[in-house]
């Protein structure tokens, strides 16, 4: 197995995860639920996969909590990439949505990547601790390494971080 065979989708939401999918002989199998967005970049270290982070932004009317609290969060994925030397390649959620997604009349995004990850390869792990339904977070970041491993090479920038001079006191 080569390591560039080896995709890391990250949703970074508060109630985000990640999970690695691995190309195997033409099939494409879940190699690890991970769980937190920051675990998927320590993965990524440590097997040299390719990252793929939904490129998101705060809504209208979330409030400053909220607004606050979402940017610390995707901030971390940022700077846990950033020591450890990871490269994040951002894709909009439309775009991998529009890509692998089938979305039947009246059907939403998160009913539609519930299904898509259940015909491919089951919702065994995708629940966390005592909860019945499937990890929202984990289900995307699945669909998000699927549209990684299938479309990440041509169709999006890498994340550009600006590299910043320590400040010595």
């Amino acid at each position: 197995m080569q390591k560039e065979d080896i995709a890391i989708g990250i949703d970074p939401g508060a109630t985000g995860g990640s999970v690695a999918i691995v190309q195997k002989i033409g099939k494409v199998q879940v190699e690890k639920i991970i769980g937190t967005p920051t675990e998927g970049i320590i993965y990524a270290k440590e097997t040299g996969a390719k990252v793929f982070l939904e490129k998101v932004h705060a809504f209208p009317g979330q409030g400053a909590t909220g607004t606050f609290n979402f940017g610390m969060s995707y901030g971390l994925v940022f700077g846990a990439a950033e020591v450890l030397g990871v490269s994040l390649t951002l894709v909009s959620p439309q775009r991998w949505q529009a890509a692998i997604l089938e979305r039947p009349e009246g059907r939403g995004t998160k009913e539609a990547a519930l299904r898509f990850v259940e015909r491919e390869w089951g919702l065994d792990g995708f629940t966390v601790g005592r909860a019945r339904k499937p990890h929202s977070g984990l289900i995307d970041a699945a669909c998000i390494a699927y549209w990684g491993l299938l479309y990440g090479d041509g169709y999006v920038e890498p994340a550009k971080v600006k590299k910043r001079k320590a400040i010595v006191f």
